[in-house]
């Protein structure tokens, strides 16, 4: 009798700790997804932010903004196709890396190919994501 008594403690036993194993392991999954969550919530803001940034980079100041935007990039520029290195000096002069979150060990850097502007993002000094934009002025050119 004590022999039983003492494999269903023991078997008991064995199902406590994989129960709380388990219940451990779910909840750093959890606190995971949420830091993934909240550093996409993070770039996304940024990106967003940047968009109207480079929204407003050559717009023809005699139009009425309340209705629509009109650009008047320099013709030169689109003939080069330098637009995105001209948002560069223009926007980003000293062509640092912004901390997005210091919490999280997100930054940005902004790069150019010439017309397209793209963001680079690194996570915890790994490359995160990258975004490209194309700059409302440049659709504009003749």
């Amino acid at each position: 009798m004590l022999t039983e008594v003492m494999v269903s403690a023991f078997l008991l036993m064995l199902i406590v700790l994989n129960s709380t194993r388990l219940f451990t392991d779910s909840m750093g999954s959890l606190g995971k997804s949420i830091r993934v969550d909240q550093i996409g919530a993070l770039i996304h803001a940024d990106i967003e932010e940047e968009r109207g940034r480079l929204a407003q980079w050559s717009v023809d100041p005699d139009v009425d903004q309340a209705y629509y935007l009109a650009y008047i990039p320099d013709e030169q520029l689109c003939e080069s196709k330098t637009i995105g290195d001209a948002i560069i000096s223009d926007l980003y002069p000293d062509h640092t890396d912004k901390v997005v979150s210091a919490k999280h060990d997100v930054t940005r850097s902004v790069t150019t190919d010439g017309t397209l502007i793209i963001l680079h993002y690194t996570i915890a000094g790994r490359t995160g994501r990258s975004v490209t934009i194309l700059p409302p002025a440049s659709q504009w050119c003749p």
